[in-house]
């Protein structure tokens, strides 16, 4: 049977969806819906430079929700975070859904979190965040190398790398590496500046985010100025220095008596490496290696009251609209 998938959101993220999904290995349909006709040609563009996959049945674009299949299986959200609980409201509405894939930051209020949940509670649909490190094999062998841990401490330290645009991500996999949905985060070590991003009507802000499960500690520091960022992990028995974008780890264990060791290894793959791979998994089986819905909202709001307070401390207004995509 061939399935039906749509993609919300066409821009840079949206066409590196449909690149991916291009190369899948069932039968499929697929529909793109955006609103802006110059991200659509973008994403067409993007679509042409994959080869022709025999199990594409055929691929439509849209301006309108209102004109695609009434039958989904499986919908993946790429809007800007402003829009997507209003988006996700407008589709489950008009069409039957069995299988969502959402784009962080996933709501900029409290409220929408919950909302959403029940939403898709009620009408039983599976969804899933997008977090990608958790499908990374790096970070898996990493797991089962850190399992026998007691306690993991893990930071991320570098400039400019976008610490409330991308913090979540972070969250994420040290919530996989230590097998938990639960963490405390402590904004207090933020600086005071809100700044704005470099997207248009977002916040960006620096300095420091620490975060606590059980013994888990995990620390995010960026400054306002461009330096590498270098992620460093440890525990009892390991210590590693990691620099995803060139790939270069540096590792010392206890059994080798801390002596440091230095190698190489691919660590980042690209959203168009990926989206096929958890298409497939979902249709196919019913599940994926992403970080579920239900799981990621614990994090995910627990990040938006650490920036919303420090968006209040300087503020004669108390904000609850947390500004971040």
């Amino acid at each position: 049977m061939i399935k039906n998938i749509l993609i919300i959101g066409s821009g840079e993220l949206g066409s590196r969806h449909l690149q991916a999904i291009s190369k899948a290995n069932i039968k499929i349909n697929i529909e793109v819906v955006d609103p802006s006709n110059e991200s659509i040609e973008i994403a067409s563009k993007r679509f042409e430079e994959i080869p022709k996959n025999i199990n594409i049945n055929s691929i439509k674009f849209y301006n309108k929700i209102d004109d695609i299949f009434d039958k989904l299986d499986l919908v993946i959200v790429s809007t800007s975070s402003n829009v997507r609980s209003k988006v996700i409201k407008e589709l489950l509405k008009k069409k039957k859904v069995k299988n969502i894939i959402l784009e962080k930051v996933l709501f900029q209020t409290i409220e929408e979190y919950h909302e959403i949940s029940e939403l898709f509670n009620s009408l039983k649909i599976k969804c899933w965040v997008n977090h990608p490190r958790r499908m990374f094999p790096f970070y898996e062998k990493l797991r089962d190398t850190l399992s026998n841990s007691n306690e993991i401490h893990m930071s991320v330290q570098g400039g400019n790398w976008g610490l409330a645009c991308n913090g979540l991500h972070y969250i994420d996999i040290f919530l996989f590496l230590i097998n938990s949905n639960n963490i405390s985060l402590n904004s207090s070590n933020l600086n005071n500046q809100i700044l704005e991003s470099k997207r248009r009507g977002y916040i960006e802000v620096t300095g420091s985010i620490i975060g606590r499960s059980n013994k888990n500690t995990l620390s995010l520091t960026s400054i306002n100025s461009y330096t590498p960022s270098i992620i460093t992990i440890n525990s009892e028995h390991i210590y590693l220095i990691i620099n995803e974008s060139s790939g270069e780890i540096s590792i010392s264990t206890k059994n080798d008596g801390w002596e440091f060791k230095n190698y190489s290894e691919k660590i980042v793959f690209y959203q168009s490496e990926l989206s096929n791979v958890f298409i497939e998994n979902i249709l196919m089986n019913g599940k994926c290696k992403l970080t579920t819905y239900e799981n990621s909202i614990l994090s995910h709001i627990e990040f938006i009251k650490s920036i919303l307070n420090q968006m209040n401390k300087n503020s004669n207004v108390q904000q609850t609209v947390c500004k971040i995509t």
